[in-house]
């Protein structure tokens, strides 16, 4: 299909979403520099069609724009669409927030080249993409598998930056558009936990870690004791790592300096602590050895990568490779205090300066974690055979081997930096029956249903009804995003509605706004859950407990595009919003877009309180009739205490109409 569309001169203008006119604010002089040799020349300016950046990357990378001269054969991308993609490049490069390193822009680069060899073909510039469908749905054709959502990634990020860009590749409505095309070609989703046994796990491991940060003070005092004990017993010139079985010996079964270790746990304070959480049975505490100690340290630093892992959108790898200095808080006048975690990724779209969202309950986990890997770090400078660079002291790995001079460890001549394998969740769970209670684990129906919204193709050998719940570290990336996430609701409506312990996380997710730079991969994941959650929740829709004011027949023009058994059906809506769905305090809003009315929070408006009749979009959740109930007496409390005329009366008698409209519609339709 081609559009025959010329470029015109308001291409560099764009209407976004909201229906605000942008104007451009990033575009580089045509003669700017873009890179230099060595010697400080002149290697490739803006207006370039080819720029050289491997001096500055340090390998080889050329950026192609494809209007100049070209080999034989080569694909051709006209002026105006090699001006846009210069425009993004050096955006990437030069830009106040600069995106990605500079090693990885040729990755990307290539990724997003396609569609602009897309858009010359169709004759339209790549800025009108988004005016036509058509042509949008094409794109997916013209990329290879692994680089699909990478693409998508790359055109979120573009939209997001928008007001920076002064234009849009695709706008929300087309990245709904890609995104359900998307999903067609992935691979099986890594299963969902349901809520219930998330939420038990989660809370678990945040105990331990509580517990752990009360006893801070007393485990390093005790740590120290011990490091010093050995070396007094083994002689000033004896550098841990020497005699490990005979220190072992020495406290686990004779008195030494204060005696066994079961008594210099107890006068440290922390005994009790450590029976509570070691061993897999009470016979393996009945007596408290040196061994447990250790044994405990790395298990806290377990609990410390799952709780992180549990509220970030890391990927194991990542979460392993974090350094000591890796919690950051940044505030925004308009949404707050947030959180978050800065390192490196380690695959898909590699960033070594990226940052993860969090909640601020992370703070403790990183705090246990630090406590460790500081005592662990002694211990490591003092060994003759451990490599220790300047930046491990200044700045450690925050995941670090046990050091100590009574423990075996492997390889302990390799840098700190060397990354060991990480623990795997199923090894943690298995190695440390205390952590659940088996029961809260065991699968129930309703945490099946729920985990099949998310997964219909769910392994039923694996995940029964009656079943422990298969953990495994890669769930927890997928669920927690899907646990996070909000929807455009207002943001108390979204932090109750997804369980947010801290208002900013929901804030960020639900808006979108801050100066923290997310990790492009946990972008995409969230985007991803996202609609997988509304769909989910699209789905309640059809249960006989939601109600429309105008009857069974306006709700089933609200949901005929969708057919409720069939979940792909309800997540390819989703993504192209033909369903939409808000909670509200009265049930549920279908309408597209935002409620100019406030009817998340201001149920006059849903109920028809204002003397007109009620929202067509609403629908009413009879479960909610107790609360709405409870709303009703609120309101005629206040009624009895605000004076007659004021506006705020008024606002009080029209709620208590919209109350008395919607029991009125939930009785009719019982």
């Amino acid at each position: 299909m081609s559009t025959n569309r010329k470029p015109t001169k308001n291409d560099k203008f764009v209407q976004d979403s909201f229906g605000n006119i942008a104007k451009p604010s990033w575009q580089p002089a045509m003669n700017s520099v873009i890179s230099t040799n060595e010697l400080g020349a002149v290697v490739s300016r803006y207006c370039d069609s080819v720029w050289n950046l491997s001096h500055q990357a340090g390998k080889p990378i050329v950026l192609n724009f494809g209007d100049g001269q070209q080999r034989k054969g080569a694909s051709i991308i006209s002026k105006e669409n090699a001006n846009v993609l210069r425009r993004i490049a050096s955006w990437w490069l030069k830009g106040e927030r600069k995106i990605f390193a500079m090693a990885s822009i040729s990755t990307y680069f290539s990724a997003l080249r396609q569609i602009f060899l897309l858009c010359t073909k169709e004759n339209i510039v790549a800025t009108d993409l988004y005016r036509f469908p058509a042509v949008c749905d094409q794109i997916i054709d013209h990329l290879a598998v692994s680089k699909m959502r990478d693409v998508f990634t790359l055109l979120s990020i573009l939209f997001e930056n928008r007001d920076c860009l002064g234009f849009v590749i695709l706008n929300g409505e087309e990245l709904k558009r890609f995104g359900a095309l998307l999903s067609r070609h992935q691979k099986k989703q890594t299963p969902y936990i349901p809520l219930r046994i998330w939420t038990y796990q989660t809370s678990r491991l945040y105990l331990f870690l509580s517990e752990f940060s009360a006893k801070k003070i007393q485990i390093e005092k005790c740590f120290e004791h011990l490091v010093s004990a050995y070396i007094k017993r083994y002689g000033e010139g004896i550098k841990p790592g020497g005699n490990n079985k005979a220190l072992s010996k020495v406290f686990s079964s004779s008195r030494f300096e204060t005696g066994k270790f079961e008594e210099v746990a107890r006068e440290f304070g922390i005994d009790e602590l450590l029976k509570k959480w070691c061993g897999k049975n009470d016979q393996d505490i009945e007596q408290l050895i040196l061994g447990n100690f250790t044994s405990f340290l790395t298990y806290a630093n377990s609990v410390a990568l799952a709780y992180i892992l549990n509220h970030s959108a890391m990927r194991l790898s990542e979460g392993w490779s974090l350094r000591a200095d890796c919690l950051f808080t940044e505030s925004d006048d308009v949404f707050g205090q947030f959180t978050y975690l800065k390192g490196s990724t380690s695959k898909g779209m590699k960033d070594d300066d990226a940052n993860w969202i969090c909640s601020p309950s992370v703070e403790t986990a990183i705090e246990v974690a630090s406590c460790i890997s500081k005592l662990r770090l002694k211990c490591a400078i003092a060994r003759d055979d451990v490599p220790v660079s300047v930046e491990d002291i200044s700045n450690p790995p925050l995941f670090l081997p046990a050091y100590e001079p009574w423990a075996g460890i492997i390889n302990a001549h390799q840098p700190l930096s060397f990354r060991r394998v990480p623990p795997s969740y199923k090894s943690l769970i298995d190695e440390n029956p205390r952590l659940f209670n088996t029961e809260q684990i065991k699968i129930t129906k309703q945490d099946l249903q729920q985990a099949r919204l998310i997964n219909p193709d769910l392994n039923g050998s694996k995940y029964r009804v009656g079943q422990p719940w298969p953990f495994a570290f890669h769930q927890l990336r997928r669920s927690g995003a899907v646990n996070m996430l909000a929807t455009d609701v207002s943001v108390e409506s979204s932090q109750y509605q997804m369980k947010h312990r801290a208002r900013p996380t929901t804030r960020y997710y639900c808006r979108g706004h801050s100066a923290i730079r997310l990790n492009g991969q946990a972008r995409a994941v969230f985007i991803e859950a996202a609609y997988l959650m509304l769909a989910n929740e699209i789905r309640l829709l059809f249960n006989e407990r939601f109600v429309s004011p105008y009857g069974d027949e306006r709700k089933r023009q609200i949901l005929q595009l969708v057919e409720p058994r069939d979940h792909e059906s309800l997540v390819l809506a989703a993504k192209q919003g033909k369903v939409n769905w808000r909670e509200t305090l009265l049930g549920a809003c279908t309408k597209r877009g935002a409620c100019e009315f406030g009817g998340v929070e201001n149920i006059i408006r849903c109920g028809g309180g204002d003397g007109r009749s009620p929202c067509s979009d609403a629908l009413y959740d009879k479960s909610k009739k107790h609360q709405i109930k409870e709303i009703g007496k609120m309101v005629d409390a206040r009624l009895e205490v605000t004076p007659r005329g004021s506006p705020y009366h008024e606002s009080l008698t029209a709620q208590k109409n919209a109350v008395k409209n919607v029991l009125k519609a939930m009785n009719e339709q019982s």
